[in-house]
């Protein structure tokens, strides 16, 4: 399973493996003003998530202890509320490898779902429905419905 936990006032991505009760951190607190909702495709190869901000800085790999200090010098915004923050959808697989910024949404508080084949992610936040293809990162925007909150990709 994947989660996102907040650390002081950001967010971080981690998985659990439901058999051992083992926890991996796939996105630290330090790379990010936001992440959120994240969600393993459909073979559990990904884990998409949306974020604000650039991702790790380079040299990224530090160690945890440092990345903690880094996020708390850092200036933040009170996450998930961040006042007209727009989100991105990144990727990331489950030993917390290959993170890659699968779109630039430009989307206020978007929720994602997979599409049953994994070939596509749906994101509904603030702008209107996006269709991002999984594998290039290409996007078609759907403007109706507007809104945001948890959706779901049927069979």
């Amino acid at each position: 399973m994947a989660y996102a936990q907040q650390v002081g006032r950001r967010w971080s991505i981690w998985s659990m493996d439901r058999s051992t009760g083992q926890r991996t951190q796939l996105v630290s607190e330090a790379w990010f003003e936001d992440a959120d909702v994240p969600s393993f495709s459909p073979d559990s190869s990904i884990v998409s998530f949306v974020a604000v901000g650039d991702g790790p800085p380079a040299g990224a790999g530090l160690s945890s202890l440092v990345a903690r200090v880094v996020a708390g010098l850092a200036p933040s915004a009170e996450a998930h509320d961040i006042e007209g923050a727009v989100f991105d959808l990144w990727g990331v697989r489950p030993d917390g490898s290959g993170l890659r910024r699968v779109a630039a949404l430009a989307n206020e508080q978007p929720y994602v779902a997979w599409s049953p084949d994994g070939r596509h992610v749906a994101v509904w936040g603030g702008i209107g429905l996006q269709i991002v293809d999984a594998a290039s990162g290409a996007l078609r925007l759907l403007r109706n419905p507007v809104g945001t909150g948890p959706i779901s990709w049927g069979y």
